[in-house]
């Protein structure tokens, strides 16, 4: 089975949702150059010796303290960037995005270079910038709600329906803060992943602080099951990462009156 195959059934089975979607000359691209051995630790080494002091590739900026990420072949680069920006471009999250690009990988029993995951993650984010302003409803982080598409989708309940309280609920997923982590972006976007589909066809709004998952949802039995499932999984996660993490549930009750909600949004994002 060729690379492209492989890295499809693989995608189909564990991160991609609509196949029509899937295909497009870039991954036929990043196929070709993953097939030809571009993503090799040996060709990547060969390429920074052949350079003398002067490694491959760009170097990525993550987090305040200016840790590089070196890249392996330029050409391996500009293939992932392709991608990132063609998935921005269809309007697939970031979460799903760089699921997909993993499945590559562990199709072949292989890890995501961190470069990829970080080169990817760069020219996702470059190319939404450049999109309408629909796409600011999305973190491009996770791939979830940004916090002020969140706070009118909450507003907007109000103006609704008349009993919101009785109707609907806000849980919070609490965790330990992850910023230390230099996988963070591929932790963030997992975690993105994991409440996207906890709650697909929902209809739920969900959003990101830096320790917490916030829920949006209709006060339901189903809500309750996939709230305590995303949960579960989340903590599963974060305690590979975080010895003795817990990720707490809280259930927030909306206020009757309209006036009040932003005492409560300001509590969430404490």
């Amino acid at each position: 089975m060729d690379v492209l195959a492989r890295w499809r059934r693989r995608t189909m089975a564990a991160a991609w949702r609509v196949e029509a979607d899937w295909l497009c000359p870039d991954t036929q691209a990043l196929a070709t150059a993953f097939a030809r051995g571009a993503f090799d630790s040996e060709t990547a080494a060969a390429s920074r010796d052949h350079s003398g002091d002067h490694p491959a590739g760009r170097v990525f900026s993550l987090g305040p303290e200016g840790t590089g990420i070196r890249t392996g072949d330029p050409m391996a680069m500009e293939a992932i960037r392709k991608l990132a920006a063609a998935r921005a471009y269809d309007g697939v999250g970031i979460a799903e995005a760089l699921a997909d690009v993993g499945a590559l990988f562990s199709a072949f029993d292989l890890a995501t270079p961190l470069w990829v995951t970080a080169g990817f993650a760069e020219a996702w984010v470059d190319a939404s910038s450049l999109l309408s302003v629909a796409i600011s409803c999305t973190d491009p982080a996770n791939g979830l709600s940004t916090w002020p598409h969140f706070r009118n989708r909450l507003y907007e309940l109000y103006g609704a329906h008349d009993d919101v309280g009785r109707g609907f609920l806000v849980a919070v997923l609490r965790h330990p803060i992850h910023q230390g982590s230099g996988r963070r972006w591929e932790l963030e976007a997992t975690i993105g992943r994991i409440c996207a589909d906890n709650f697909a066809r929902s209809g739920t709004v969900l959003s990101r602080t830096s320790d917490a998952v916030i829920i949006l949802c209709e006060r339901t039995q189903d809500a309750f099951g996939r709230i305590n499932r995303c949960a579960s999984e989340l903590n599963s996660l974060l305690e590979a990462e975080f010895p003795s993490a817990t990720v707490r549930i809280d259930v927030e009750p909306l206020p009757d009156d309209v006036d009040d909600v932003a005492r409560l949004l300001d509590s969430l994002r404490r």
